[in-house]
């Protein structure tokens, strides 16, 4: 199972191979791994400033660094922003 894995995170990580056995290996707290479809393309591609602007996110450092959990009114308005 780890090398199945490793074999598909290698193609599409960031990490190089030997990064990723190594996190792998760590300890029993093995990282997680999430895989996203492509699905929809919003009409409009906004950027991080635009997430500033919109108070999405408080500056530059305050980018997620994984998952960051929003309010309703700030989902609303990146739809707004995309022009969904």
């Amino acid at each position: 199972m780890k090398m199945i894995l490793l074999a598909l995170l290698s193609k599409s990580s960031v990490f190089p191979e030997d990064q990723l056995k190594a996190m792998w290996s760590y300890s029993s707290n093995r990282p997680f791994v999430v895989k996203f479809l492509y699905v929809y393309s919003f009409p409009h591609r906004i950027n991080m400033k635009e997430l500033i602007d919109l108070r999405v996110l408080n500056g530059v450092n305050d980018a997620p660094r994984g998952f960051k959990q929003i309010t309703k009114e700030h989902f609303s308005n990146i739809l707004k922003a995309t022009k969904k």
